[in-house]
Parts: C-alpha cells; structure tokens; sequence
C-alpha cells in the first residue's frame, strides 16, 4: 500500500485546476509577448486581488481567481469591447468545467467580471475588489502612466487605502 500512495499524486485544488486551464489558454496566443503579457496581468490581477481581500476580509481564494479570470476573454481574442460580459462568460464555462464551485462563488466570480470594466459606476464590494485590483495591477506594472477619470480616482482612493495603518 506505501508503494501504491508514492505514485499517487494527491489532486490538484480547484485553483489549480483554474490556473492550469488559463495557462493552457495561453499558451495559444500567437506571441512570446502576448503571452508574457496577459499572464503578468492576469496573474498580477490576481495576486493585487488577494491583497485588496485580504485588507476588506473577503474571500481571498474567490478574489484570486476573479483577478486571475477577468480579462482571460479580452486576452484570448484581442477584442476590448465588451469584455467584461463576455469574459464573464468565458469564467462561467471554466468553473463550471471544473464541478467544483458552488453557484454564490460562481456569481461572485462572474459578477465581478462582468462589471470590472464600468469602473465609474459602484457595485457589490466584491465587483469593487476587482475593479480595484485591476487599477492596483497597472499602477505597479506602469508607474509612468497618466491616469485619468475614474481610473484616477480608484488609483488615488487604493493609495489613502494602502498607506493608512487600519
């Protein structure tokens, strides 16, 4: 029995599971720059996301994967309009795919997704996490960009956010 468990290997979390499919998705696009792109933000995303949870005490494995997801439509067909509907879709079909989310973590996923791009409007906390982590994400991948309306305002409320010691 020892000898049957060493070449077992124990199954890989839902997380996992996710990260492995989006990767896979990846390495579809047509460049090495590509890429390395859209996996530096989406991965970004994803770990500026568990950050933001981590501070508002949401939860982390559901911010990660919203961040991880968002923009893996927009990625995988180049198409910015409407992505964040589509991209809800997209994420839907992979949780699904996997059986292992329940129908609240799904909606969170999506919903987030689905309204990540109307960053001048509010919603769930939930959706405003991701909203934030995607700002959070371009304001460390590209400190020199000028940031403008809302953008603007979600940049400069995350600083006062991060820099006050509650």
């Amino acid at each position: 029995s020892y000898l049957m468990t060493a070449f077992i290997e124990p199954p890989i979390s839902r997380r996992e599971q996710i990260e492995t499919r989006v990767c896979d998705i990846l390495s579809e696009l047509p460049s090495p720059t590509e890429r390395i792109q859209s996996a530096s933000h989406l991965f970004g995303t994803a770990r500026m996301a568990v950050l933001i949870a981590k501070k508002r005490g949401l939860d982390e494995d559901l911010a990660y994967l919203a961040g991880l997801l968002h923009d893996l439509w927009r990625c995988k067909t180049g198409i910015s309009r409407e992505h964040g509907p589509n991209g809800a879709e997209l994420a839907g079909s992979l949780l699904d795919s996997t059986c292992l989310f329940s129908r609240s973590e799904r909606e969170a996923i999506c919903g987030a997704i689905y309204f990540h791009s109307e960053k001048s409007r509010r919603h769930l906390p939930f959706d405003e996490l991701l909203k934030d982590a995607d700002i959070l994400d371009r304001m460390l991948a590209e400190p020199d960009e000028k940031m403008t309306g809302a953008d603007a305002e979600r940049a400069k409320r995350l600083t006062l956010e991060f820099l006050s010691r509650s």
